[in-house]
């Protein structure tokens, strides 16, 4: 479009010329024709052109402000991609922070003192959680200035930190250990002018400078460390440059390290009072222990004092008793003379209390004889069923006078026992006699034997009267006699019960009783197939 108008134009400068040098009319007013028509089109030539510059300029600004969009998109990118980068390194950092503290934790559980865990945490912070310097205190709990453990690690040799903890605790009580929140300084000068002057209370937005500077650090966080939910203690971390600076991440897992610490710290304490608790009663026990030897061997030299005695004793006894015995016979005889009614009666109570003093010092002989080892035992194999039958024979009177039935529950072709005969009889008839005596008419005795590997078990149960719980853990003991209607009404040594377990126990076994008051009662022992001499 632009050569076009300046061909036109140069075309008619042209024309011009040879219509100047004519004088002929037409030929001007031919020119003024042509030149009006030229003008007009110059004239929407140029409308034509503005317009294509109005529409150009009205796409430039599209791209214009299309390219300002993209500029800004691209900023944000950038921006959000920075942004996530450094979301990234903060989780990266985390999740190695959080790894760290777990293979930390699994360390924690071999520690045993407050001491060492200290030195550990310390290491660990320095030397896996990536910071310069880290201090750990934890105060005394009488004197809250003084630090009862400090570990530090990532200081120099040269940095006398140690004379420094009771004054840097002071600065950190507020507000870490008064008010148990976190103390976060991101940049500070270490190495900056520290006012004088001013107390920990006064300093206010000063005191993280302060800090930095007593440190060498700075950027740090300390965080409160809770014993008992209480802040007696703080975790102190930090980096110099070229290390990178601390953010909020790090005091969250610096807070869960204390966290962390703080439980282990608790359980070491338990773990030492408990040790210490221990280490006292060991020290008691065996203690104990030597008085209570002590006492059992003294036990054991009166218990056989007290055997020999009554062994004398009843040696002693039994000649006169003898004697009773052989002239109460003789006079009731009337070979002494005539006996009126009255004195039988008399002598009659005399012989019954001597046969009673006699059977009363067998028992005791037999007992002491037992407990000293003694005693003969003739051991031999022995058919439980034949003796079983012999003692319900020898006590057959007895049952039939109230009525008794007898159930004898004992497997076919049951083995012999190795055991004194007489002895293990004399069991049975003990058991039996007071089984007969304490069940009422009619009632059923029930003798029950099952055989194991190693022992034959016994039960001996019967449907009497019963006995309540503190006549049954008396039972065993001598001379012992529970309080009912039927000892009411007869005598007895108490030692019958005495003599069956010490028999049952010189042949290996244990015996037990269960009985409730109205449900009857149950005797149970067990034998070794095999006697031990």
């Amino acid at each position: 479009m632009a050569l076009t108008m300046k061909l036109t134009v140069i075309a008619s400068f042209l024309l011009g010329l040879v219509i100047a040098f004519s004088g002929s009319e037409i030929l001007r007013l031919a020119y003024g024709l042509f030149m009006l028509l030229v003008g007009s089109f110059l004239i929407s030539t140029h409308e034509i052109l503005r317009r294509q510059m109005v529409n150009y300029q009205k796409d430039l600004d599209r791209i214009n402000r299309i390219c300002d969009e993209l500029d800004q998109n691209t900023k944000i990118i950038v921006q959000t991609d920075l942004e996530l980068t450094r979301t990234q390194e903060a989780l990266d950092k985390k999740l190695s922070g959080l790894y760290v503290l777990h293979e930390m934790s699994k360390k924690i559980l071999s520690v045993r003192s407050v001491a060492d865990l200290s030195h550990l945490v310390t290491e660990t912070v320095v030397t896996s959680f990536g910071y310069e310097r880290c201090l750990l205190c934890i105060l005394d709990p009488d004197e809250k200035s003084k630090p009862r453990v400090a570990a530090q690690a990532g200081f120099e040799p040269e940095e006398d930190l140690q004379a420094q903890v009771p004054q840097l605790i002071e600065w950190v009580r507020f507000p870490v250990l008064a008010r148990g929140e976190s103390l976060f300084a991101a940049d500070v000068d270490p190495r900056g002018p520290v006012p004088q002057g001013i107390s920990p209370e006064q300093a206010g937005s000063e005191a993280p400078q302060i800090i930095g500077a007593m440190t060498g650090l700075r950027s740090y966080a300390a965080v409160p460390l809770l014993l008992e939910g209480r802040p007696q203690g703080f975790l102190l971390a930090g980096t110099n440059p070229p290390y990178p600076k601390l953010d909020s991440g790090d005091v969250e897992l610096l807070s869960i390290l204390a966290s962390e610490v703080g439980v282990a710290i608790e359980n070491l304490q338990l773990y030492e009072a408990l040790k210490i608790s221990y280490d006292e009663l060991e020290e008691r026990v065996k203690l104990r222990t030597s008085q209570l030897a002590k006492a059992n061997e003294e036990l054991v030299r009166l218990n056989r004092l007290k055997s020999d005695f009554v062994s004398a004793v009843s040696h002693e006894l039994r000649t006169p008793l003898t004697s009773i015995k052989g002239y109460t016979s003789l006079m009731r005889a009337g070979k002494l003379g005539a006996v009126n009614k009255e004195q039988g009666e008399r002598l009659e109570k005399i012989n019954r209390h001597t046969d009673f003093l006699t059977n009363l010092i067998s028992e005791l002989l037999d007992i002491a004889r037992i407990e000293s080892g003694r005693v003969n035992m003739t051991i031999r194999p022995v058919e439980l069923p034949r003796l079983l039958e012999g003692v319900v024979d020898l006590l057959g009177p007895q049952l039939k006078e109230k009525n008794l039935n007898v159930d004898l529950k004992t497997p076919a072709k049951l083995p012999t026992i190795e055991a004194d005969e007489n002895q293990i009889q004399r069991v049975f008839t003990n058991l039996l006699s007071n089984a007969i005596r304490f069940t009422p008419e009619k009632g059923t005795i029930s003798i029950r034997a099952v055989p194991t590997d190693a022992t034959l078990n016994v039960e001996v149960s019967d449907t009497g009267i019963g006995m309540p719980p503190e006549d049954v853990s008396m039972l065993f003991t001598e001379f012992f006699r529970a309080d009912n209607p039927v000892n009411r009404e007869r005598k007895g040594t108490g030692l019958g019960l005495v003599l069956v377990k010490r028999i049952i126990e010189a042949h290996g076994g244990r015996i037990g009783v269960r009985s409730e008051v109205g449900q009857g009662t149950t005797f149970f022992f067990n034998l070794p197939w095999k006697h031990n001499a």
